[in-house]
């Protein structure tokens, strides 16, 4: 029974963060987000979370919300809000001229600003400033192989051991993520495989 009650929290608990979350816009699945939330929230190590590639809030939101609810740490959104090749551009885009201010509307609207300070720079303007560790860090800037084997080569360092480090859209047509997740995450004894969740792919660094 008591195993019963546990599964219909998680059930109930997901399907009411999928309606609070359902209006931002974003490319991220649902059953995506919930994996970011549980991580953020239970996930191993000790330090900061840090996301790279934040759009206006989606997966930012998902990922604070878990770490708020574990009283656990903020969450750090490093993304210039200038927009992604390949994508269409965006009503706000098209408005103010950057993603930041509906990103700040929107992390405001899901009650979670408190819990989220971005950093509109650049993945690596951003890092040159960079001194914490990091538990937790999610990948899902640029999609060509060049940046984000930059975004992994320059943050990963940063990642503690036992921490996780999360790529999206694998295997979801970005043959440069593809690519970079299969060199420096499979082709590595430094990470091991946690857990696949669609186009979500999460790692754990097991060696410092």
């Amino acid at each position: 029974m008591q195993l019963f009650l546990s599964k219909l929290k998680i059930i109930s608990e997901f399907f009411d963060l999928t309606n609070r979350f359902h209006p931002l816009e974003g490319f991220l699945f649902p059953v995506e987000g919930y994996t970011l939330w549980f991580f953020a929230s239970e996930g191993p190590g000790q330090g900061e979370i840090v996301e790279i590639g934040s759009y206006l809030g989606k997966s930012t939101c998902w990922i604070a919300d878990g770490s708020k609810k574990a009283g656990r740490e903020k969450v750090t959104a490093v993304d210039h809000f200038q927009g992604a090749p390949g994508l269409p551009e965006s009503e706000a885009m098209q408005r103010d001229g950057s993603l930041l201010p509906q990103f700040l509307l929107n992390i405001k609207n899901a009650g979670l600003d408190d819990y989220i300070q971005p950093i509109p720079k650049s993945s690596e303007e951003a890092v040159k400033d960079w001194t914490k560790p990091i538990r937790m860090l999610f990948i899902d800037g640029n999609h060509s192989y060049e940046h984000c084997a930059q975004d992994f080569t320059l943050w990963s360092p940063f990642v503690v051991q036992s921490g996780i480090v999360a790529f999206h859209d694998v295997s979801a047509g970005y043959r440069g993520v593809d690519r970079v997740y299969k060199e420096m995450i499979v082709g590595s004894t430094n990470y091991r495989e946690l857990i696949t969740v669609n186009s979500l792919k999460i790692a754990q660094k097991v060696k410092a």
